[in-house]
């Protein structure tokens, strides 16, 4: 592989680590960086429910921690340097578990023209790099399986070790999201039945997977909740057995396929290699592990596209996959024929590079001019969760206050006194103290074009000095 990929590659990647501030989803947030401003220490206004019912894994959590107490030692933490150093972290992981991923199995594609393509597909797909560079635990669990799926299929002098740290690496993946299981059941039965791994190598992989899961998933737990929560357990009881994960909403079991296809411009291409490998190739290892994750989470009401978010970085392989099998089976040669519409696809992947520069979380440059211009003692007022109560990202001498309605406002008059009000909130409520706007990322003309109602649904503020 040349060298020149893997500079454009990181490049990209930092720039995109820069720009791309905030979150892709909202339980990136409120599932591990709310987490660690508790356990900082930070002034916290509310808490998600899983808090209560102990069902979130602390791994990820407790290296944000660490980084933090690190930081400390020699100045007073900025949190979005923190977030911008989490962004890195990613980065570097999902930089390194794509290498690893493309050493081991380039060799199985005999095509000079596919080696290359699977390459690009898998460094500088547009899409992937989006969710690659965040600190979700759909990435980095996603990260972590990839380096301990790749790590078996490589050669090691040492056998012991080789299954040693992909035990480690998949112990780390199912720590980080419970939901990965399904990956590692699909690749452990592959082992077992496929490949025929010798019952000792089995053992030894799957002694380091549970040791693993017990350093960093039940003990970390331990040092977050206090006691012994089993996580794992509680994570079951509440999504499945209480089936509180359906009252997210339920979607039609054909939904990963058609939102997948819509991820442009190679989602279509995932979906058609995937059915390929699957059709023509049943007892390849991408069927397996992938036909049970996907299986797995179809048999869930509930479905997001970012669930599939694990898998994406395997996609390639199925593409490039699938184009062995079109030529091999039916002598049809896609590199020949389509030239025109892979540099057109190529093309539109590099234009979609833009949205990387756009932060995904439109929030966060209100939280920034709160955080950077409020210093001393402040009273922060706002409407509602989600978005104005990111606790992580503001200064401790914040007091943060839920109101139901501007008219329960009560400022102090020896404290600085703002008020946080969504552009859709301040239509509702006829624009009050327009007088008093110190920030404001919604201009009057924006209003013009509020069609359906969007800016009522968008986290996009004006903040007011009500005691100016």
């Amino acid at each position: 592989m040349k060298l020149k990929y893997i500079y454009i590659t990181i490049i990209i990647y930092l720039i995109a680590s820069y720009f791309h501030v905030g979150y892709v989803h909202a339980d990136e947030y409120y599932q591990i960086f709310q987490f660690a401003a508790y356990k900082i220490g930070m002034k916290i206004v509310h808490m998600p429910w899983e808090f209560y019912d102990q069902m979130r894994s602390t791994f990820q959590v407790i290296i944000i921690y660490f980084i933090y107490k690190i930081y400390a030692l020699f100045t007073t933490p900025s949190p979005f340097v923190i977030g911008f150093i989490m962004r890195v972290f990613s980065s570097a992981l999902s930089i390194i578990s794509l290498l690893v991923f493309i050493k081991a199995f380039l060799p199985t594609i005999t095509n000079q023209q596919y080696r290359k393509w699977f390459i690009l597909l898998t460094l500088l797909t547009w899409a992937n790099i989006y969710y690659n560079i965040h600190y979700c635990s759909e990435n980095i669990s996603g990260k972590f399986f990839l380096l301990g799926f790749s790590i078996l299929f490589l050669k090691f002098n040492r056998l012991y070790i080789k299954y040693l740290l992909s035990g480690v690496f998949l112990g780390l993946a199912f720590t980080t999201r419970f939901q990965i299981a399904f990956l590692i059941l699909g690749l452990l039965a592959w082992l077992i039945f496929i490949n025929k791994m010798p019952i000792k190598h089995l053992l030894i992989l799957i002694f380091f997977i549970l040791v693993t899961v017990f350093l960093t998933n039940v003990y970390v737990d331990h040092w977050f909740y206090g006691g012994w929560p089993l996580t794992t357990w509680n994570y079951f009881k509440q999504n499945i057995i209480l089936n509180k994960v359906n009252g997210y909403g339920e979607e039609p079991w054909y939904y990963y396929i058609y939102m997948t296809a819509a991820i442009l411009p190679f989602g279509p291409f995932y979906v058609i290699g995937a059915l390929l490998v699957f059709f023509y190739k049943p007892q390849n290892v991408l069927t397996w592990i992938l036909l049970t994750f996907i299986i797995g989470h179809d048999l869930i009401g509930h479905k997001e596209i970012r669930f599939m978010v694990p898998i994406f970085s395997i996609m390639p392989l199925c593409i490039v996959y699938g184009l062995q099998i079109l030529e091999d089976k039916f002598q049809y040669k896609v590199a020949a024929h389509w030239v025109k519409t892979t540099k057109f696809m190529w093309y539109l992947n590099c234009f979609l590079f833009l949205i990387l520069l756009m932060p995904p979380s439109t929030e966060m440059p209100v939280l920034r001019y709160i955080y950077d211009t409020y210093k001393t003692p402040t009273e922060y007022y706002f409407l509602s969760y989600v978005g104005s109560d990111m606790d992580f990202y503001k200064n401790n001498n914040l007091d943060s206050k839920k109101i139901n309605n501007i008219n329960e406002i009560n400022c102090e008059k020896n404290k600085k006194c703002i008020l946080a009000l969504t552009c859709g909130q301040a239509s509702e409520n006829k624009f009050p103290f327009s007088n008093k706007i110190v920030f404001s990322q919604c201009p009057k003309w924006l209003y013009k074009v509020n069609y359906g109602n969007w800016m009522g649904r968008t986290a996009i503020y004006n903040i007011y000095e009500l005691n100016k």
